[in-house]
């Protein structure tokens, strides 16, 4: 991938990483020399309209949400804006690691260590929940460790104000190790879901295991819903007691049991010695409005219909988790709880999809998804479909198919998406010119590889080679063509030649383009072996005149002793045999001279060639050089 040179004011020097359809560049702010880390949507993934209408909008909404919050533990947002239309969001460079990755490099972390960046987290989400914002998408892939020493809560893509609705159309967010038991129920959230997935990243810290594990989504859901998971002291007996104590309210089921504020969350891991767990429930207030208060009415059961995970970038990566909720009404009144239903199971089950070839694109319904998941309530059947660039395979699915589902690829004519930037580039396919200008959808009959080349005036036309199988997209950068001069060569003769970078420029008579510049031309005379260089300044849409005088050249005579025949070679080019009586010139100045006898002694030397005549004998039997 080409990276650009600039974005706006910003210079590119290098990409950080890259997620499903983002990517983030390392950059300078050169008004005050500040490096940055720019995040924005990556144009060789080529992601689908609704794809890039989707990531664009959380870039938005992260901006939104972190750039309002000014905290040593959070990353800062410095700017969002458009930019030849792509939005870019604009924050600061971490020079550190992740958190998954620093737990990967560690044996086991010490228990104060743990706290120090467990509290300073805690101290963050105080700080984003006084201002009326959930993260929603705690993980230890969203908080970088810096020098050792330093947490900072990163990417806000998914945060909202607290007492929105926690979901669009139904469909919640997040990522299932993560998830409080009231996001996979679908309920508005406060800051309370945030504590539960800071105990969740607590648990993993001190145990290097997930409280919440399962082969398949499904299994996972269902233990955050129903199981509590072994306290941290049963995995690791050097943990101390309080702190395994403060873990597991940490990850009470119901928020009302979990500690109420991350303040005091934070306080009881600093003065851990002195925690004890209060036998009463005490019903404390917390710091964001709790969810509405239930209406009164009949008692139900959860039916999940079609829900569908799906991927979607953030920092470097978030997984998107949608689940559908429709509730059934009976006819006793009771309000609803997180303990498992006595006589059905309602949790769906994950349909596991191979594709040959694999990492096809899977759509449900039209839907990309990375798992397709159906409830066993539902009796419907739904399209999925899998794709990937002009291959395809469409099969009906229901609760009752089987998992793994094995889908073959075909080869099927689809619309290949070209686009550049700038736009407005000539589109040619295999060498030959279409009727298309970029941005297009190229209608492609077949699997063959092809050519697309982009050409626009006053850019460097650009040429990329096809796979149809791998990809249904291509976004091309154009390079601005460098303003341009013209030089014109002439010489006193036809031998001399114009040499730029190794090629052949021109000879005598010839005018030339070159872009605006600087430039060392090396002048040759091939007959005479002479060479010298000059140096010339090219300006935009002038003519500057390069002439080449012609090389002084002095006669040349040399005979070999005791044996008269042999090869001669000046600075490694075949010049003549023995003897040499001055019927070719060469030209002045120093010349590495090697002369191999007919029997195959070798003698080499130095000769400073001065105008007129200069002789010299070459004695093979002592390998000396003298004058004659």
């Amino acid at each position: 991938m080409e990276i650009p040179e600039k974005v706006s004011r910003f210079t590119i020097l290098k990409i950080l990483g890259r997620g499903a359809f983002g990517i983030v560049y390392l950059a300078e702010d050169p008004k005050i020399g500040r490096l940055v880390a720019l995040k924005t949507i990556s144009p060789e993934q080529g992601p689908s309209k609704e794809e890039e209408e989707e990531y664009k909008a959380k870039i938005i909404m992260e901006a939104q949400a972190a750039g309002k919050l000014v905290h040593p533990n959070i990353v800062t947002i410095f700017d969002v804006f458009e930019f030849q239309k792509n939005t870019y969001i604009a924050m600061e460079y971490l020079d550190g690691i992740t958190l998954d990755k620093y737990l990967q490099k560690s044996e086991k972390l010490p228990t104060e260590t743990i706290i120090d960046f467990m509290t300073q987290c805690l101290d963050a989400l105080s700080y984003a929940h006084k201002n009326k914002i959930i993260h929603r998408d705690l993980k230890p892939s969203n908080i970088m460790i810096v020098k050792d020493t330093l947490a900072k809560i990163t990417d806000f893509g998914l945060a909202k104000k607290a007492g929105a609705p926690h979901s669009q159309e139904g469909f919640l967010v997040g990522t299932p190790h993560y998830m409080s038991p009231e996001q996979i129920d679908g309920k508005p959230l406060d800051g309370r879901s945030d504590i539960f997935s800071l105990g969740v990243i607590l648990y993993e810290m001190l145990t290097k295991s997930r409280p919440f594990e399962g082969e398949t989504i499904s299994q996972i859901l269902k233990k955050i819903l129903f199981d509590n998971p072994p306290p941290v002291l049963n995995l690791d007996s050097e943990i101390p007691e309080q702190i395994s104590k403060i873990v597991m309210k940490s990850l009470e089921k119901d928020p009302e049991d979990r500690f109420q504020t991350a303040e005091e969350f934070a306080l009881a891991l600093k003065n851990y010695r002195d925690f004890h767990l209060s036998k009463d429930k005490e019903k404390k207030p917390h710091i964001l409005p709790p969810p509405p208060q239930k209406i009164e009415k009949p008692r139900y059961s959860v039916d999940w219909k079609v829900v569908s995970i799906a991927g979607v970038s953030g920092g470097l990566f978030t997984l998107l988790v949608i689940f559908g909720l429709q509730y059934f009404l009976s006819f006793q009144n009771s309000s609803f709880s997180f303990k498992k239903p006595a006589n059905e199971e309602v949790l769906p089950t994950p349909i596991e999809v191979k594709t040959e070839p694999p990492h096809a694109a899977l759509y449900l319904d039209g839907k990309k998804v990375q798992i397709p998941i159906i409830s066993p309530n539902d009796r419907r059947k739904h399209k999925l479909v899998a794709k990937k660039g002009c291959l395809s395979a469409e099969v009906l699915v229901s609760s009752k198919t089987e998992s793994p589902l094995n889908l073959k690829l075909e080869p099927r004519a689809f619309q290949f998406k070209i686009d550049s930037d700038p736009q407005g580039a000539k589109i040619f396919i295999n060498g030959e010119e279409t009727d298309f200008f970029t941005p297009a959808q190229i209608p492609i009959a077949n699997c063959e590889n092809f050519t697309v080349e982009l050409k626009l005036e006053g850019y460097s036309n650009v040429l990329k080679e096809v796979s149809p199988k791998e990809t249904e997209s291509l976004f091309l950068v154009l390079s601005q063509k460098a303003m341009e001069g013209k030089v014109k060569l002439s010489s006193g003769s036809e031998t001399i030649k114009f040499i730029l970078n190794g090629k052949l420029l021109g000879k005598n008579g010839d005018t030339v383009s070159l872009p605006e510049g600087e430039y060392t031309i090396k002048i040759v005379d091939e007959n005479l072996l002479g060479e010298r260089e000059s140096k010339i300044k090219i300006n935009p849409k002038e003519t500057t005149e390069v002439f080449a005088e012609n090389f002084k050249s002095g006669k040349i005579f040399l005979y070999g002793k005791p044996e008269e025949d042999g090869s001669v070679f000046v600075d490694g080019k075949l010049f003549g045999e023995l003897p040499l009586t001055g019927e070719r010139p060469l030209s002045v100045g120093k010349h590495k001279i090697s002369v191999v006898s007919s029997k195959g002694k070798k003698v080499s030397f130095e000769w400073k060639i001065k105008e007129g005549e200069q002789k010299k004998i070459v004695n093979f039997e002592n390998k000396k050089v003298s004058d004659f």
